[in-house]
């Protein structure tokens, strides 16, 4: 995936109306976006796996080094300029885990055509400036947190617990505090980037947590498939709840 070469396979229609542009976080986001008529018959998925949808920056680790940077920077470029000559493309829905861009500490970033070890500071710029571009090309972008996480695989949970094996947790759900401490820089940065952009942004906590409880089932089957992603049948439980034309 070094950049979109040709578009048509990604799109359910000539003239699509939305865009979903990020990596895997906005990969799963699919299944349950295809359950809608109006954003199924006018699809263009711009996904590359762990490439966020932020311009000129790349998280680097030790399974995603200096030139793979450069081919996300890359095909980010090409996604966004896609979006901006399309003329049908109003909304664009992006999302991420935004592990490598928005944790606390310090972090190991491809940025300004190098490795840089900074903050978070440095994406959440970035981010806005993406944002902003958009809206400046007329364009609605509609920013998607990733589900709530508590540090443990929750699919791997359910697996064990449908098969009557020990869990080592007395529950797969976690309640909303054991969410919060784990991934309270992810959502103090998207509420920065909300508050400085205005971007909408829809938080699938909303839906998944209710009373001080984050629930990691329906009916037994796991709405995750890891530690983080939706399942499939998360996907098109989670996704229809969801208005994206607010």
């Amino acid at each position: 995936g070094q950049a979109i070469i040709e578009p048509k396979p990604c799109m359910t229609s000539k003239n699509p109306e939305f865009a979903i542009w990020g990596d895997s976080y906005a990969m799963h986001l699919v299944p349950g976006l295809m359950l809608d008529p109006k954003i199924r018959d006018s699809l263009f998925q711009i996904t590359k796996s762990a490439c966020g949808p932020i311009l000129g920056i790349a998280s680097l680790d030790s399974r995603y080094n200096e030139k793979w940077a450069k081919g996300c920077l890359n095909f980010n470029e090409q996604a966004i300029q896609l979006i901006r000559n399309s003329e049908s493309i109003r909304y664009v829905i992006m999302s991420s885990p935004f592990d490598g861009y928005f944790s606390s500490g310090k972090l190991s970033l491809y940025y300004e055509g190098g490795k840089v070890v900074g903050d978070r500071s440095i994406a959440i710029n970035q981010m806005v400036a993406t944002i902003k571009e958009l809206q400046n090309y007329g364009k609605h972008p509609i920013l998607v947190t990733p589900p709530p996480r508590a540090g443990f695989n929750i699919g791997e949970c359910w697996e064990r617990r449908n098969s009557g094996l020990l869990l080592g947790r007395t529950s797969c759900d976690f309640t909303t505090d054991e969410y919060h401490s784990f991934q309270s820089a992810i959502i103090d940065a998207i509420n920065e980037v909300e508050r400085r952009t205005k971007v909408d942004v829809v938080r699938l906590d909303d839906v998944i947590c209710n009373n001080g409880y984050c629930k990691t089932a329906i009916n037994k089957i796991s709405i995750y498939r890891d530690g983080g992603h939706l399942s499939i049948p998360g996907s098109q439980w989670l996704v229809p709840q969801i208005n994206f034309l607010n």
